[in-house]
């Protein structure tokens, strides 16, 4: 952080600095300082999609969230490619109940890093919240063939599966679950 201001000293007219001060105080979470220096960068020109994203982080945690999603599209509209772009926007969607988009946004993400099954989690999720319970579960067996011990995933399959009305496969996540759990001592020694 100090070589940033040092930095700013020496050229405080180059959004970049301003923009790289502002990354440092977001991650140490000094939310107030770090929306001051992205605004300055934005204020001078800055059109680095990143300015955009970390302001709409901040506006998240302030609970700005009309300010979050305005800098989530212009995240976008400046970095149409990236997908943390798109979660973050699925994330606040979520959070404030549309669903709908939300899930647009999470599968664009999903199109644009295939490998990030973690996404699938929260589109999963979404999938839920929506009734759209064969969708759930297609989502949580990716995550689970991924990650076999995040438990989450089987409650929740089984949750999807229990509305589906297939009791049989319910079970099989839940059972599974447990005894993943009972287990849970032997797998971390293991891994």
């Amino acid at each position: 952080q100090q070589a940033f201001t040092t930095a700013i000293k020496y050229d405080s007219q180059n959004p970049q600095n301003w923009s790289l001060l502002g990354v440092t105080q977001l991650m140490q979470e000094q939310n107030d300082d770090a929306l001051n220096s992205i605004n300055k960068a934005v204020s001078l020109g800055s059109t680095w999609f990143g300015d955009f994203l970390n302001r709409g982080t901040i506006y998240y945690r302030m609970h700005n969230y009309r300010g979050a999603l305005a800098d989530y599209d212009q995240a976008i509209r400046l970095a149409p490619t990236d997908a943390q772009c798109y979660y973050n926007r699925a994330v606040l969607r979520q959070e404030l109940g549309d669903y709908n988009h939300a899930l647009e946004d999470y599968t664009q993400a999903i199109d644009l890093e295939p490998d990030r099954v973690e996404i699938r989690y929260q589109r999963a999720t979404t999938y839920m919240q929506l009734r759209q319970w064969q969708s759930a579960v297609e989502d949580l067996q990716t995550l689970i063939d991924h990650y076999p011990y995040f438990l989450p995933s089987y409650y929740l399959a089984s949750q999807a599966k229990t509305a589906l009305g297939d009791s049989k496969e319910a079970y099989r996540y839940r059972q599974t679950a447990f005894e993943l759990e009972q287990k849970k001592d032997s797998i971390r020694a293991a891994q």
